[in-house]
């Protein structure tokens, strides 16, 4: 098999990024970059060797009297599959995206006031998103492989499986963005064999990886099902949005995007908020290595916080789901500052890259 067809359905609404700082279609570029970069944190945590292409990266390229296994096995595995300088990706991807028939834009939402922190902010960041549409529905992924990509299709189904579960797919996942479902996915212990085997296929390349780069040994993810009689639902069903509040109110019964709120700071309170909770615990510039910062020498956030959204509108619970690149104890502290914000909620799954990791070397009873 050297294609697939794969369909995923959209639980909030999938970014992709463009030069305009839109995202008002599905652009190829952003879903190749994030399956990129979890596939990085998948080997990485499997042990492999995954470059770092922002840093110079890798590069194919035959020295003389080289062969050409030579050469290649100078790459990385993570370019090995994704490509680099003088190597061709192993697959080729387009994207449709089947749009529900209310014809979304793009919204926020947030309990501060218009132009206070929170507000302004969102405005801030996406002022050249507000009135543009926004990709949601069904995402049709057609994957070509070349022909010697023989075994990166299972390892490719793995990934996807991956981010399925524990996190999300194209850009600004960290805002709410991407997360998707996939009724065809592999279990997790089938997705990381998968990746395995191709990485053993390969010649695992066993390399430690530098200190603060983004691995599935150091992961964590917590699925939580907030009641809808929570007050602090009810509150966010009345958010200011920043965009457009026609769509806001179309889908608040569906998904709520009030994701910064959740992992920033909550508004009317001076303790709740993850990074607030973790602020007010560790102190600021601890803060800011966990969750990121804008400031001095920039750094991404290691949590990622979902929308609010519901499987099926009529459900009783919304799900949030939060994850982590950090060590696992943060994971016990994040349940602790959920539950302060969220009187109504029940912590339905908790999982680590440990024990991910630990499960998919058992062997299948038969």
């Amino acid at each position: 098999m050297d294609k697939l067809e794969i369909k995923l359905r959209m639980l909030t609404p999938l970014w992709t990024g463009g030069a305009d700082g839109q995202s008002d279609r599905a652009r190829e570029t952003g879903i190749i970059g994030s399956l990129r970069w979890w596939y990085e944190a998948v080997v990485r945590g499997l042990g492999g060797r995954a470059c770092d292409p922002t840093e110079g990266g890798c590069i194919y390229k035959r020295e003389q009297g080289e062969s050409h296994a030579q050469a290649y096995e100078r790459l990385c595995d993570a370019c090995k599959l994704f490509g680099c300088t003088g190597w061709q990706r192993r697959f080729r991807l387009s994207v449709q995206v089947d749009g529900f028939p209310f014809d979304s834009h793009f919204c926020l939402a947030t309990l501060d006031k218009a132009g206070s922190f929170n507000h302004w902010w969102l405005a801030k960041i996406f002022e050249e998103s507000i009135g543009a549409r926004l990709p949601f529905g069904n995402v049709n992924m057609h994957v070509q492989f070349l022909p010697d990509s023989t075994g990166y299709q299972a390892a490719f189904q793995g990934l996807l499986s991956l981010m399925s579960l524990y996190g999300g797919i194209g850009a600004k996942t960290q805002y709410g963005f991407g997360r998707f479902d996939w009724t065809e996915r592999p279990s997790a212990e089938s997705a990381i064999r998968a990746i395995r085997n191709q990485l053993d296929s390969q010649h695992l390349s066993a390399a430690p990886h530098p200190p603060g780069y983004y691995t599935l040994r150091h992961f964590w993810h917590l699925h939580c099902l907030v009641s809808d009689e929570d007050p602090l639902i009810q509150k966010f069903k009345g958010a200011t949005v920043v965009g457009d509040s026609r769509t806001f109110r179309y889908w608040q019964d569906t998904y709520l995007p009030v994701s910064f709120d959740i992992r920033y700071k909550l508004p009317g309170s001076t303790s709740l908020g993850l990074r607030q909770s973790y602020r007010m615990e560790k102190g600021k510039m601890a803060a800011r290595a966990i969750f990121g910062t804008l400031k001095g020498e920039k750094r991404g956030s290691r949590v990622f916080v979902s929308h609010l959204y519901k499987e099926k509108p009529s459900e009783p619970n919304y799900s949030l789901d939060v994850w982590g690149f950090t060590e696992t104890d943060l994971m016990d502290k994040i349940q602790g500052y959920l539950r302060k914000m969220f009187t109504k909620m029940d912590i339905d799954q908790t999982v680590t890259g440990p024990q991910l990791l630990e499960d998919a070397t058992t062997v299948p009873q038969t």
